[in-house]
């Protein structure tokens, strides 16, 4: 039950804040729990960049597909892992750029008990 609040907050916060920052990436595990959906903009991010950062997600960075579609000023991902990722379902995973080639994440989700977990660091691409 808390998974479904989470998935709620997150769409809420998403949508409230209107368009992305440009240095920014969202993602959003969805139900299925391997099937991960995000954006960016593209005044930010390279496609090739963008790739780059999202594979951090996944448990060995091996995505196993990775899709984009340009929808207005924004570019739309979908992605899954080659050998799983560390989030459960309805998990959002963050990252907004802080130089050239890092990036820093920050991502929520909860356990199968219900518990809300976090985890934050800083990845490179």
């Amino acid at each position: 039950m808390k998974s479904i609040y989470i998935a709620i907050l997150a769409a809420l916060a998403l949508t409230a804040c209107g368009p992305r920052p440009t240095d920014s990436i969202y993602t959003d595990v969805q139900r299925d729990g391997t099937t991960i959906t995000g954006g960016y903009n593209t005044a930010g991010f390279s496609s090739a960049e963008a790739r780059s950062v999202v594979s951090n997600v996944c448990n060995d960075g091996m995505l196993a597909s990775y899709g984009e579609q340009a929808v207005e000023s924004e570019v739309a991902i979908q992605f899954s892992c080659a050998n799983g990722h560390p989030y459960g379902a309805n998990a959002g995973i963050n990252f907004k750029r802080t130089d050239a080639n890092t990036a820093a994440f920050s991502a929520i989700w909860s356990d199968d008990n219900g518990n809300l977990l976090s985890s934050q660091g800083n990845v490179t691409f």
